[in-house]
């Protein structure tokens, strides 16, 4: 079995939040600073650690290959995420999957990622998705035979409709981590998320 690439998502307008969202600061880290640190936590198990990511982001580029990770440049997001996949897609090896991290999700466990992980190891062949009370949520991990219905999906729908097409390939997996469902893309989330990490032992 091939090792899985991590791919994190960052090349959205983050139109709602009205600041790229991977700047964004919670406690004394960044949301792509967070992501960062589960990536390379779990280096050993990954391909390769991918970061698709806008033209004008130069921050975010020198960081990522400062950590010796695979900065990649989607110059027209606005068709939605699935660009963004497609442009990894296209520089990762044919017989991997993938790891889809969207950079709104940065408070995801780093114990839940590597439960994750083995889940998807006894599992090569299954879309591993994580779930708290019976909710989708993220990363989740798309095997190599997804790579065609990505390429070719309509763009519109993005990787969902990969899940909605093959329901029966799909496992999820149930964590007592709620942050696998929180979306931070508005300030509103993000003051919440705020709130609760601002002391030091839960950052």
């Amino acid at each position: 079995m091939k090792k899985d690439y991590f791919l994190c998502l960052m090349a959205g307008l983050s139109t709602r939040m009205g600041t790229p969202k991977q700047h964004v600061k919670i406690y004394e880290n960044t949301f792509l600073e967070r992501i960062m640190k589960n990536f390379k936590n779990s280096e050993t198990a990954s391909a390769g650690c991918i970061f698709v990511g806008s033209p004008s982001d130069k921050v975010s580029q020198r960081f990522i290959e400062k950590e010796n990770c695979i900065w990649l440049e989607n110059p027209d997001p606005a068709p939605g995420p699935l660009t963004s996949i497609r442009i990894a897609l296209s520089y990762m090896n044919s017989e991997s999957g993938f790891w889809l991290w969207p950079v709104d999700f940065p408070l995801v466990k780093t114990e839940t990622f590597t439960k994750l992980l083995i889940a998807a190891e006894k599992l090569p062949d299954m879309i591993v998705i994580p779930s708290w009370q019976f909710k989708r949520g993220h990363p989740a991990r798309f095997p190599s035979w997804c790579r065609n219905h990505l390429m070719n999906g309509p763009l519109e729908k993005g990787a969902k409709y990969v899940l909605q097409n093959f329901p029966e390939k799909i496992q999820h997996i149930e964590t007592d981590d709620n942050w696998v469902v929180e979306n931070i893309n508005t300030p509103e989330t993000l003051q919440k998320a705020r709130e609760i990490f601002q002391k030091p032992e839960l950052a």
